[in-house]
């Protein structure tokens, strides 16, 4: 989670992950070392037609490349999709591969927060359906400020972009993406956050995505977390409600 294992809610930061919050944290994994991050996520939607969404296994696998550096690789899992439409059915495939970097640019001194940017695009691998078949980057600027001994706030601004195809051109979409995080320190092992997120199309059409959620993560040692989160949409474009639970460690050399 982006603000509770980094801010030394745990009294250890040896392990810091990327979920189950939205946001993504501003630090990197050590050197060397290979962060598997896995998890199982539902949400359902209704724009007109009943949505009902299951993605497993979600994963990120990140690897230190040096102190301030990490590559990042993810897949979106197998996803199923069942809806209520001409009385219900339902799909399934596999979802999108993605490549990136995280750079940690400053750590926190001070009233500075510590900062990293986070980039990367699809690979385009997704079975017809379940994802683009265009090159999508995505970029986004990574903040945690500490508040206390138990209290961390983190914060993201991003930018990713959207292909599409009218038929006589191509056109790329813009959309601004946010989030907020307060990460509290239940005890020296369970940590517990609240968070309010979305993006609102630049360039894209719709209106705003706006959601919030709240969750818990449970150090099952210091290389090894549990988690579980949930929440709901606040705007008509986001989903009615989501879920995830997932677990996280780390392989260091």
């Amino acid at each position: 989670m982006l603000v509770l294992m980094s801010l030394l809610l745990f009294q250890t930061p040896e392990l810091v992950t990327d979920r189950p919050d939205q946001s993504e944290s501003a630090e990197v994994v050590p050197v060397g070392s290979w962060q598997f991050e896995m998890g199982v996520a539902r949400s359902e939607s209704d724009p007109g037609i009943e949505f009902e969404t299951t993605a497993f296994p979600q994963t990120l696998i990140r690897y230190g490349l040096n102190p301030n550096l990490e590559l990042r690789i993810g897949w979106d899992g197998v996803i199923d999709v069942e809806t209520d439409a001409f009385g219900g059915n339902s799909d399934s495939g596999a979802g999108d591969t993605s490549l990136g970097v995280k750079w940690k640019l400053f750590d926190e001194r001070g009233r500075r927060p510590q900062m990293a940017i986070v980039a990367g695009t699809n690979l385009t691998t997704a079975e017809d359906g379940f994802g683009s078949d265009e090159f999508e980057p995505a970029v986004r600027l990574a903040f945690s400020s500490t508040l206390s001994d138990r209290l961390g706030l983190g914060y993201n601004l991003g930018w990713s972009s959207l292909r599409t195809d009218d038929g006589i051109d191509e056109h790329t979409l813009a959309t601004v993406q946010y989030s907020m995080v307060l990460g509290i320190g239940v005890s020296d092992r369970v940590g517990a956050f609240i968070e309010a997120f979305g993006d609102v199309p630049a360039s894209a059409p719709g209106g705003p995505s706006n959601s919030i959620d709240t969750g818990i993560t449970v150090a099952l040692s210091p290389l090894v977390q549990v988690d579980a989160a949930g929440g709901f949409g606040i705007s008509d474009e986001a989903d009615d409600w989501f879920a995830t639970v997932g677990i996280s460690f780390r392989l260091d050399r």
